[in-house]
């Protein structure tokens, strides 16, 4: 696998760009060759739901198997023919991105610390993310259609997340960049009217966080053949042995 490509200090001002493409983006710094990816920013929590039941996969379509093994926590997946190549940030972020006018942006997240809704103080991740995730409905983010997958022997929540107008927490999921200096940067959060599928799993030692986001300017976006891929691609992923 290629070594993973480190976030940097740049001038150029991302949150301008990715304003018009993704009403959820977050101001992080990237390399300039990155910067014409449209970076997408956005991200989501899980909430309490009743009834929570295993996720049936969509119906097999054509894919290729990709491995991140030296992703802080190695993984391997199916990921569909359509999707792309995968762009590696950090060893704690890889993105796949689509443009024009079905755009998306698919990610797997292992966060290295997060920032409270409210706070400018970085803090570790909690010991029970998921609790905390859910603790964060109280913030308005809404959850739908959650159930359960198997990552690995683990199970891992995956629902529906939408964000109403007006939310804005900055670094509440976590950021991937160990010298984030502030919620907006390198850090992912919830931003207002965002739509997406969400994949949260918790390991004790670790946290992986997976999202699915169809973007536009508008942000009026139906995702449902994204999500049903996006669900096929969590249910085959595997944990992987790191490198040696």
């Amino acid at each position: 696998m290629t070594a993973p490509v480190r976030a940097k200090m740049g001038s150029f001002p991302i949150h301008r760009h990715c304003r018009a493409c993704d009403r959820s983006c977050m101001t992080t710094r990237l390399p300039l060759l990155l910067i014409v990816g449209s970076l997408t920013v956005a991200l989501a929590a899980c909430a309490p739901t009743r009834g929570v039941s295993p996720v049936q996969p969509a119906a097999s379509t054509a894919s290729s198997r990709y491995q991140a093994t030296a992703f802080a926590v190695p993984f391997s997946a199916e990921v569909p023919s359509g999707i792309g190549s995968a762009v590696t940030l950090d060893n704690r972020l890889v993105s796949w991105y689509s443009h024009g006018p079905k755009a998306f942006v698919i990610r797997v997240l292992s966060p290295h610390h997060f920032y409270a809704p409210g706070s400018s103080v970085r803090s570790p991740v909690p010991d029970d993310y998921l609790s905390y995730l859910v603790s964060l409905a109280g913030r308005g983010v809404e959850f739908s259609e959650r159930g359960t997958i198997d990552v690995g022997g683990h199970s891992a929540v995956i629902m529906t997340v939408d964000v109403p107008s007006g939310t804005d927490l900055p670094g509440s999921i976590g950021c991937f960049d160990a010298e984030s200096t502030g919620p907006q940067d390198a850090c992912f959060g919830f931003r207002s009217r965002v739509h997406m599928r969400l994949m949260a799993l918790d390991l004790g030692d670790e946290v992986v966080v997976a999202w699915a986001q169809a973007t536009s300017a508008s942000g009026d976006i139906d995702g449902t053949a994204l999500f049903a891929h996006f669900d096929r691609m969590m249910s085959t992923m595997a944990l992987e042995p790191g490198p040696n």
